[in-house]
């Protein structure tokens, strides 16, 4: 078994670290936007369908509540101005 030893100077070492929390922190922030529907904040159906999949397996609790929204394309066809008072108040997340 080779076992290799490499000498750095601290600032180095503490350089690499921080560019290593940066890089999980952007990770995790583009995993969450991935997940996330822009214009409702709701999580996208492969998000949804993922996490339906791990609480089954669980066997935890659950309450499913499917809603039709009638008129959701016209809703989207508002300005954005007018949108806002609609997608600052997330319903679900």
């Amino acid at each position: 078994m080779m076992i290799f030893v490499i000498f750095m100077p601290a600032s180095v070492m503490v350089a690499k670290f921080q560019e290593t929390v940066r890089l999980l922190v952007l990770s995790k922030e583009l995993n969450r936007l991935s997940a996330t529907d822009a214009l409702t904040r709701f999580k996208r159906c492969h998000a949804f369908i993922e996490r339906l999949q791990n609480r089954l397996e669980r066997a935890a609790p659950l309450t499913l509540i499917l809603a039709d929204l009638d008129g959701f394309n016209a809703a989207r066809s508002i300005p954005a101005q007018a949108r806002s008072t609609f997608t600052d108040t997330p319903l679900c997340g």
